[in-house]
């Protein structure tokens, strides 16, 4: 408590060391009409000290820090003369009138700026950052300051992910949003917009918020016709025994159609090139406002085949095949509420190989290596169907989220261990149902909330087949899970401040049940668990006048209840029942309009589930197997984080820096016993602590003189750990390090380069042992515009990674492809890893082992496509 009483003090410093100069005022025309969206910017010789748009009635407000003795003044509007006055650095009020611009000219060319500020709205406009050979949305969204978009859509702002995507002010897609920025044109939209501090019920409205959203302003002469993309190609690829050539081929459209009350999008792809079919955001999951869990309790026991994942594109290394038809719409069924509509079937196989060697720590300088070729293939099967009604007001808010999602998984992997050929096939279902109503309405200062939600997730069979030189395995799990949460709350607001009060019910009933048969053996668990909830949530929220500090502290008293039976085996049973206080607060406080500051601190507790009752093995793989100690898992945790924001618009400058730090402690501790033939997992009653820090930043800044974006990123942590191995304990600290440069340079008409540079270095240490690896990732593309229809654009990926102390892997992997555009349509020639590179290789920690991976890669590939874009 003495921590966090320190921290309190230290945050709240800052609000007491406020003297800035505030310079207000008016901007009007000759004729006395307020005049808004003029930009007012508050200069010392070239540095920019504040600036801010006028409103609707033509008023702005500028906080100035007085360093400097006087000012600069400029007020800048479309289609009147610059307004330039000198004035001193001192509280003041301006009243300013801007003359119209008369000049007469025979041609006039008018350019929208790059971007424009309206309170916490950040608006793009795309135009100033696209480049000449970007047709889809998402190419251009990375030209855009702040933003990141990850090689899977997944989208981001300045280091955190988007929660909503919405096109016009409507978010149709949900969380798959990758499949309108991947086939809507870039040249239908005309602006993207950042929507910071967003909250999704408008009667939140001028609320602080931690999150941020993306809205896509289209063109007007993209409403009320079709959009989207269509795509035929084919090719030939040089297969994984190097001798035949195998048949490529992509056939797919999206069809896509906005209006102001109504929206859709229709897909139906099929293809062996690319993989689509599953959603960016990883598993399939479905929405609720509970706790939620996308693994099933069949799956979280026995897991599934496991196959890793190298740090490359997957189309690099994944031999996919495809299919996926999707159909979602939006509609305004009046002028507050919208009906969505969601529901797709994706077929997914994916195959790759592999051959791994894991080098386990065995004490005393002692090592056990296990060499592996691995070959997975996996075909799964994804059908999905969501409904959401929402009613979004000033004073009401009210949805209903229907959901429901299934997955049919066959995963085989066969493995040659060590000589050995041992067969391993898993085949399981799962099937989840939700359904969410949320409640929110507004009487006079007092605000009501409710929320109900109700689950039911199923797996009826899973099973595990291992077949080795010794005998055969068999592994089967069953599950199913029925949970319920019921909150309500009330909220009141007297002048500055609010006070909450939030109150939640929950239940479940969970089964799990397995069975392992090996020869001469039989291990059985019957596991039927219910836990209970209650929990009571008291904050207070304190937010300024001008909203630039807001401090918000909770306590969260929290009931649990958890009981349960083992019905087999040895009969082992959990009763447990436990009262928590959490407490938690925030401060946020902007400083100056263009830098913010974040602090938040948290206690945590945390405790395990019905699983600590599984005390009968279960197999994972052929080697791996584990089993719990019937001893319930109970942690603490504090952490505390630190966040500062930089952003200039204007200038086009957008930075953060972050740091947090969080301590654990533990009444397990988690232990593995190596053999010859296994791999045991468990867990005994310990002490054991946890430590983690991060420190993480980045830069980005366009200069849109010669059209390019710089960005420069890094982060540091360190972890440190105590694991049971051999029955020893061992203390181990993680280290690991990057710094990335990336930037797009577009100075000529004819050329466009993007390049991007990383290094990064890992260390592992414990007991005497210390390990550590580099790795620099490179990234070259360079596109050539010799006439205004033809784009030929080269790719170059380079490593150059570290696999053991004098050992180093260069790789060079290089692409081609020819763009010729008629109007819509693209005629495009590709041709993929053209030095038919089969190998990559690299090494990672996980605890005291080392795993070091060498992954096939797809051989060259060489396609034709026709792709037509409207």
């Amino acid at each position: 408590m003495k921590a966090l009483l320190l921290l309190l003090c230290a945050m709240m410093a800052p609000i007491c060391i406020d003297a800035r100069n505030v310079i207000d005022g008016k901007v009007w025309d000759e004729g006395g009409i307020p005049l808004s969206h003029a930009i007012v910017k508050a200069t010392s010789g070239k540095t920019i000290k504040a600036f801010a748009n006028t409103k609707a009635d033509g008023s702005f407000s500028l906080a100035i820090e007085p360093d400097t003795d006087s000012l600069t003044i400029t007020v800048d509007k479309l289609a009147f003369e610059r307004l330039t006055l000198r004035v001193p650095n001192a509280n003041q009020t301006l009243k300013l009138r801007m003359q119209p611009n008369t000049t007469q000219l025979r041609e006039v060319v008018v350019s929208a700026p790059a971007v424009y500020q309206h309170g916490d709205t950040l608006r793009f406009n795309l135009a100033q950052f696209l480049g000449k050979g970007d047709v889809p949305l998402d190419e251009a969204l990375r030209k855009v300051p702040g933003i990141t978009v990850a090689d899977n859509g997944k989208i981001s702002y300045m280091g955190k992910d988007i929660s909503n995507f919405y096109i016009e002010g409507l978010e149709m897609l949900g969380g798959n949003y990758a499949l309108a920025t991947r086939n809507l044109a870039a040249a239908n939209v005309s602006s993207v917009e950042v929507l910071n501090n967003h909250n999704e019920a408008k009667m939140d409205k001028g609320k602080l918020s931690d999150k941020v959203a993306l809205n896509v302003r289209l063109k007007r002469s993209t409403m009320f016709r079709p959009a989207g993309t269509s795509e035929a190609s084919a090719g030939v690829g040089v297969s994984a025994d190097k001798v035949t050539d195998k048949f490529l081929y992509a056939l797919g459209t999206t069809g896509m159609m906005f209006t102001p009350k109504f929206q859709c999008t229709v897909s139906a792809k099929m293809g062996n090139i690319d993989e689509f079919a599953l959603p960016h955001s990883g598993p399939v999951t479905v929405r609720g406002y509970g706790a939620e869990s996308a693994v099933s309790g069949a799956e979280d026991v026995i897991g599934t085949l496991p196959a890793s994942s190298p740090p490359l594109s997957s189309k690099r290394y994944l031999n996919v095949n495809d299919r996926l038809v999707s159909a979602n719409s939006i509609f305004k069924t009046g002028k507050e509420s919208t009906l969505r509509i969601n529901a797709s079937y994706a077929y997914h196989k994916q195959d790759n190989t592999s051959a791994s060697s894991v080098d386990y720590y065995l004490g005393d300088d002692r090592w056990l290596t296990v060499n592996n070729e691995n070959f997975s293939c996996r075909h799964r099967h994804l059908p999905m169907l969501s409904a959401q009604y929402e009613l979004n007001s000033d004073h009401m808010y009210f949805s209903n989220d229907f959901s429901s999602a299934a997955d049919f998984n066959k995963i085989d992997m066969p493995v040659i261990a060590d000589g050995s050929a041992v067969s391993q096939y898993e085949k399981f279902d799962k099937f989840k149902i939700a359904d969410a109503v949320y409640l929110r309405f507004r009487i006079g200062h007092l605000e009501w909330h409710s929320t109900t939600d109700i689950s039911w997730d199923k797996t009826p069979s899973l099973s595990l087949d291992i077949s080795t030189t010794e005998g055969n395995i068999l592994q089967e799990a069953r599950s199913s899970r029925l949970k319920a949460v019921q909150r309500f709350g009330s909220t009141i607001r007297a002048g500055l401040s609010e006070w909450d009060i939030s109150l939640k019910a929950e239940g479940s009933r969970e089964k799990v049940a397995t069975s392992l048969t090996r020869i001469g053996s039989q291990s059985d668990n019957d596991m039927l668990g219910h836990t209970f909830l209650f929990s009571a949530t008291p904050s207070y929220q304190l937010t300024t006048r001008d909203k630039r500090m807001n401090v918000n502290a909770r306590v969260d008293f929290k009931a649990v209840a958890i009981s349960g039976d083992n019905r087999v085996g040895k009969g082992a049973r959990l009763r447990f029942s436990h009262f928590y206080a959490d407490p938690s607060v925030q401060f946020k406080y902007t400083a100056t309009p263009s830098s913010k500051w974040t602090f938040s601190s948290s206690f945590n507790h945390t405790h395990g589930d019905l699983l600590t009752l599984l005390d009968n093995e279960v197999m994972h793989d052929y080697r791996r197997e584990s089993a719990n100690s019937g001893i319930l898992a109970r942690s603490s945790s504090f952490s505390t984080r630190g966040q500062y924001e930089y952003r200039e618009p204007v200038n086009l400058w957008f930075a953060y820096l972050s740091a947090s730090y969080s301590i654990s402690k533990h009444n397990l501790m988690q232990g593995q016993y190596i053999t010859d033939s296994s791999s045991s997992s468990s867990s005994i009653a310990a002490d054991n602590n946890g430590q983690d820090f991060t420190l993480s930043g980045s830069a980005s800044k366009n200069v849109m003189s010669i059209r390019s974006k710089f960005t420069l990123s890094s982060a540091y942590s360190i972890n440190k750990r105590r694991i049971m191995q051999q029955n020893a304990p061992t203390e181990y600290y993680s280290t690991d390090a990057y710094v990335k440069a990336s930037a797009n340079v577009r100075p000529l008409s004819w050329i466009e380069t993007d390049l991007a540079a990383e290094i990064s270095f890992t260390e592992s240490r414990f007991a005497n042992v210390r390990n550590d690896y580099r790795t620099l990732n490179a990234r070259l593309s360079l596109s050539f515009f010799p006439i205004d229809n033809l784009e030929l654009k080269t790719n170059a990926d380079y490593s150059d990674r570290q696999l053991s102390k004098n050992q180093y892997k260069r790789n060079l992997l290089w692409d081609f492809r020819a763009t010729y555009k008629i109007k819509s349509l693209r005629i495009r020639l590709s041709a993929n890893n053209i030095f038919n590179r089969r190998h990559y290789s690299y090494i990672l920690y996980s605890g005291l082992d080392t795993y070091a991976y060498n992954y096939a890669l797809r051989g060259r590939e060489i396609t034709l496509s026709l792709i037509f874009t409207k």
